[in-house]
């Protein structure tokens, strides 16, 4: 796959399934449940990736030093992410969210 992705480090929750020169599907897994992310290669630089996630709540260790821009949509349950130290984002069913993803953002990811 690309070599952007190479520059990603998921945390330690998240496995490699599948990677293929253009798609890449990893897992993550931890005690309240688990979750699938696919991710496409669209045309160099550019990438699509998809989120299936079924957890009470998980622990996102996401680092990278790329510059990328995101585009996260909610279709149910919630996404909690921290903004800055105290201070929670929301995105709840059929909200959307663009914007730099951040290397000290641990999101909580929750169905409630």
């Amino acid at each position: 796959m690309d070599t952007y992705l190479n520059h990603i480090d998921y945390g330690e929750n998240v496995e490699v399934v599948v990677c293929t020169e253009d798609c890449q599907v990893l897992k993550l897994r931890d005690e309240t449940g688990e979750g699938m992310m696919t991710t496409h290669l669209v045309f160099p630089g550019v990438f699509l990736m998809y989120n299936d996630f079924h957890l009470s709540q998980c622990y996102s260790g996401f680092q990278t030093d790329v510059e990328m821009l995101a585009i996260d949509h909610c279709r149910e349950g919630r996404i909690q992410h921290e903004v800055v130290k105290d201070a929670y984002g929301y995105l709840e069913p059929g909200n959307l969210r663009v914007g730099q993803p951040q290397a000290t953002h641990r999101p909580v990811l929750s169905a409630a």
